[in-house]
């Protein structure tokens, strides 16, 4: 079964030491891996929140106590806190789900994103000229984080939803993101990485990405079949205001439903021109078909 990866939030408390009891702690890691200090109680409830994802969309209150040491007394406040603001709904069986807070949270970051919002428009109209699925991502570590989706009315289960990670070997949209990285930064990059097969054809080394980012950085665009799920797919990067790649955009398309030669065709024309839209709303140059940009003239 395919794993079209987890949100973008909530994600799995990652633990910190320092407990002088030797107690599992409670306190989570920020990104930068050091601790969140001053509010323990914004810490735990923020520590809930994140063990719900794609793959647990329940959680009881025995099971909180469990795994993140709180105390039952304090993890009955916090839910109780959490459910008041809309951030956790009471389900059935003394279980707790996301609420619409949350969601309202992470789409509400979403839209203040100047790519996101650029890109809206441009992807929709894409989807509607190519009859693909049309995706935006950006780089956060080794995954593709997916901001932006715009379905066809031709149904697949390879299907990516907004905010899914997902590792960037994994798809032809965060290949494209790797092109401006020499070996040696891709090398330290996925160092002790263990690489997965989402697909038929997935890169399984750093080899074997090395060689396809050879030919993507070539040709301006990666093509895949099979990479991620039965599709056939093509992806571009787009860049900001310094000329340097912000994301990627893709057209996908089921296995059957498109040819090889109508993707290399007119599907790329228009994702190219798609890509430089998006690219030039945000300041950047022009790429060329090689990835590399040039400085528009300005008009006189």
């Amino acid at each position: 079964m395919l794993d079209p990866g987890r949100r973008l939030w909530p994600r799995r408390p990652q633990f910190v030491s320092g407990n002088r009891r030797g107690r599992r702690p409670w306190g989570i890691a920020a990104r930068g891996g050091t601790k969140m200090s001053g509010v323990p109680g914004l810490e735990r409830g923020i520590a809930i929140l994140r063990l719900l994802n794609r793959d647990r969309r329940r959680i009881t209150a025995p099971e909180i106590v469990a795994e993140l040491k709180i105390p039952r007394s304090t993890v009955h406040r916090l839910l109780q806190c959490l459910t008041e603001l809309d951030l956790l709904r009471k389900e059935p069986g003394d279980a707790f789900s996301a609420g619409a807070g949350v969601l309202s949270l992470g789409f509400e970051y979403l839209a203040s994103l100047d790519i996101v919002q650029l890109a809206n428009p441009i992807l929709a109209r894409l989807r509607d000229e190519t009859n693909c699925n049309t995706h935006l991502a950006v780089l956060e570590g080794c995954n593709s984080i997916f901001l932006l989706r715009h379905l066809s009315d031709i149904p697949f289960s390879a299907t990516i939803s907004v905010g899914s990670s997902i590792p960037v070997y994994a798809t032809v949209t965060g290949r494209m993101m790797l092109v401006d990285h020499s070996e040696a930064e891709i090398r330290r990059m996925f160092k002790g990485v263990s690489f997965r097969a989402f697909g038929d054809n997935t890169p399984t080394s750093v080899d074997q990405l090395l060689k396809l980012l050879e030919t993507d950085r070539a040709n301006g665009y990666a093509l895949g079949e099979g990479v991620f799920g039965n599709v056939l797919a093509i992806a571009t990067a787009v860049r900001g205001h310094d000329n340097k790649i912000v994301g990627a955009i893709s057209a996908i398309a089921a296995r059957g439903t498109l040819t090889r030669k109508e993707l290399l065709t007119s599907v790329k024309a228009k994702l190219l021109a798609a890509a430089r839209e998006i690219s030039q709303s945000m300041g950047a140059s022009a790429p060329d078909m090689s990835g590399r940009g040039r400085r528009m003239a300005a008009a006189d």
